[in-house]
């Protein structure tokens, strides 16, 4: 028989509680008491007699026990109150593996004064953080000290330490595979993944960059299926989250599967520039699969193959192909794959151009040889893509404005270039033809005799203006309009120079000899 009476409980600033053995007998022999402190797991042994007053005692849980010489034993707790402050759980999360989110939470907090002030130190005895809050976070693995202190007078503060160990360091073993076939998505990975701390979710990447939902591993193995060989540089990748701090810690690892990869790819296209030209093209994406692969573009219309080229290799994991020179128009591409597997996909799609780039343009006005009278009239420019640049006979490009004249022009064929804004090009001639209507003589004959008598410009445009100069540069002759009346009056037999000026045209200047 074991019994024991607290008699007066403990203060926090000093150890006053007493504890009385009230009785201790019976068993088999010489009786041992031991006691087992608050805070400790050692019994110490005890030599008091029965009825004695055991003093200074701290606050907290007390374990005596009674052994007698055959081992019988008995056990008996008692609780020595005290008004300091206590958790009664202190919870310790793991931090990630190489990371700093450990976690110590106090709950179940009673006794002394509230409210609590919490300290944190390290097993050096520096002082981390000093807070209100009961938990501390962002915590490396190591042993801390947690100290509460109360708000009586005088302070009462309890000292608690706890470590925090790292986690187990993740592994994904692999326990068995199952290599993947041709066309199909039939591979297998087992792995069986140890360490963090456990209580798995698991998500993986079905598609390159694509993960599936995390779903809770329930079993001591994971087996992922419908698989397929994938390219070195873009393999499955697999994602463990464990039970760690926050949403639990996040781990991946890479992994292959060995076989044969079924015969897909992506594609996207590029549409022809300008109108009429063979500058279409299909950009194959990702091309997997066993080799040599043969490419036709087939008209969906007329069923002519349209283009063909192919691959060489024996095995592809996400290659890239260009298949160019395609027209507009709608198609289908056969990819067709031989060598270690066969097997063909059929992918329609269709190429746009922009519209015709059409260019509006004529001959405003004939031109006698050297006098510069035609004109080109740019009427209208539509079609593909708008804004437009021009340039006139291989000058400079100006933006386009509808009804250009293009003046001063000889007779010719003169040259349209129009540019729009994603670099197409058409040309158009234009030619300005000879007016032969027009003619201004080299000599006259002012004799009398009514032949040649006058300086004659055959098909004078109206109001032109005369002046003629001799050899010296002087003014022989002005009139304005000129009316084809000039005879050369009181002037000498000889060569005189005239300038004719054209109402809205231009300016010439010629020679004319004079002879009697």
């Amino acid at each position: 028989k074991l019994a024991a009476d607290v008699v007066i409980g403990s203060q926090c600033y000093a150890p006053t509680g007493q504890i009385k053995l009230t009785q201790f007998s019976g068993g088999s022999g010489l009786l041992n008491i031991s006691m087992k402190l608050p805070g400790s797991n050692l019994f110490v042994p005890v030599t008091i007699p029965v009825d004695s007053v055991m003093q200074n005692m701290i606050g907290g849980d007390y374990i005596f026990r009674i052994l007698d010489q055959n081992n019988c034993s008995k056990d008996l707790s008692l609780n020595v109150p005290s008004n300091s402050p206590k958790a009664n759980l202190i919870t310790i999360i793991k931090p990630c593996i190489n990371d700093t989110n450990g976690v110590i939470r106090l709950s179940g907090l009673s006794g002394g004064a509230a409210p609590y002030t919490f300290r944190l130190s390290n097993d050096q005895g520096q002082l981390l953080r000093v807070q209100s809050d009961s938990v501390f976070t962002q915590l490396r693995p190591g042993t801390y000290s947690i100290a509460i202190q109360d708000n009586s007078s005088p302070t009462c503060e309890v000292v608690y330490t706890r470590e925090v160990a790292p986690p187990p360091t993740v592994r994904f073993n692999v326990s068995g595979f199952v290599q993947s076939t041709c066309e199909n998505f039939d591979g297998i990975v087992k792995f069986l993944p140890q360490g963090g701390q456990p209580g798995y979710r698991y998500s993986f990447d079905t598609l390159v960059g694509n993960f599936t939902p995390f779903r809770l591993l329930t079993q001591d193995t994971l087996r992922l299926t419908g698989l397929s060989t994938r390219a070195p540089g873009q393999l499955y990748t697999l994602r463990i989250l464990d039970q760690g701090p926050g949403n639990g810690c996040l781990y991946d690892t890479t992994f292959n599967v060995p076989g044969n990869s079924p015969l897909r790819f992506k594609f996207s296209l590029k549409n022809v520039k300008c109108f009429g030209e063979n500058s279409g093209s299909v950009i194959i994406d990702s091309l997997n699969g066993t080799g040599p692969v043969l490419v036709r573009v087939v008209d969906q219309q007329t069923g002519v193959v349209v283009k063909t080229d192919s691959i060489t290799g024996t095995f592809f994991l996400n290659n890239q192909f260009v298949v160019g020179g395609i027209p507009a128009g709608q198609f289908n591409m056969v990819v067709t794959q031989y060598g270690a597997c066969s097997a063909s996909r059929v992918s329609a799609f269709a190429l746009t151009e922009p519209t015709q780039i059409s260019i509006s343009a004529r001959a405003y006005t004939p031109s006698a040889e050297g006098f510069g009278m035609g004109g080109v009239l740019l009427d209208t420019v539509r079609g593909s893509v708008a804004p437009y640049l021009v340039s006139f006979n291989e000058n400079a490009f100006f933006n386009y404005k509808p009804d250009t004249l293009f003046e001063g022009l000889n007779p010719g064929v003169y040259t349209l270039l129009v540019q729009d804004s994603i670099g197409c090009e058409v040309s158009k001639n234009v030619e300005v033809i000879k007016d032969t209507d027009f003619f201004v003589p080299t000599l006259f004959t002012p004799n009398g005799d009514g032949f040649n008598d006058s300086f004659e410009i055959r098909n004078l445009p109206a109001g032109s203006t005369l002046v003629v100069k001799n050899r010296w540069g002087d003014e022989v002759y002005k009139s304005d309009p000129y009316q084809n009346n000039w005879d050369g009056k009181d002037l000498d037999a000889g060569t005189y120079f005239w300038v004719l000026e054209i109402p809205g045209k231009a300016t010439r200047n010629g020679w004319v000899s004079i002879h009697r």
